[in-house]
């Protein structure tokens, strides 16, 4: 069995960040984090606390609500992160995402762009996967959306092979030749940063 599909519908429900139980990670929150471009979503700077208790906020409200921004919820929020240990809370935040984000890992192919071409465009990621599922199953909206991330991505990719797309999951085998050779580059820039 691929590991990241039993990953991902074998998540724990006990994550608490900032004294806060989290909802399972879901299409919507990404899109959220997406939206306020979090560290915790597009990468690039370490976060701050700000980030954190945004991204806290975000990860316990559910599809169709907003997060609550108000300013009682940010400031005890905000007094809440002030006396945590910050490093030990982010990094319950980042087991979070790293229990929850077991996608399913594909080939893809290597599109060659000719000079002056128009680049595609397609959905935004995260509704073309909703609306995939309730499409395929009838779910309703709120049902796709709040899916924990994994099981989403899962899903839609279950639905678009059974409609005969061409999805060519990697195998295990490819999976760890992929991580080994990772590996092998971060040592050798590990290696390369401390001259040697």
């Amino acid at each position: 069995m691929n590991r990241l599909f039993a990953e991902s519908f074998l998540n724990r429900d006990d994550h608490v960040v900032l004294d806060r139980r989290l909802l399972p990670l879901s299409l919507w929150h990404m899109t959220q984090l997406e939206i306020a471009q979090s560290p915790y979503f597009i990468g690039g700077s370490f976060p701050q606390a700000k980030d954190l208790r945004l991204a806290v906020t975000v990860c316990t409200t559910p599809f169709p609500r907003l997060p609550d921004l108000s300013g009682r919820r940010l400031v005890r929020d905000w007094l809440k992160s002030w006396r945590c240990d910050f490093l030990t809370e982010t990094a319950k935040f980042r087991a979070y995402l790293e229990d929850f984000n077991a996608l399913p890992q594909l080939w893809q192919e290597q599109r060659k762009s000719q000079p002056g071409q128009r680049e595609s465009v397609g959905l935004p990621w995260a509704l073309a996967i909703v609306s995939g599922i309730c499409g395929s199953t009838g779910w309703s909206a709120e049902t796709a959306w709040n899916l924990p991330v994994g099981q989403a991505y899962w899903y839609h990719v279950a639905f678009a092979m059974q409609k005969g797309c061409s999805v060519d999951l990697l195998s295990e085998g490819e999976m760890k030749a992929i991580e080994a050779v990772k590996a092998r580059k971060a040592q050798r820039a590990v290696a390369k940063g401390h001259g040697q």
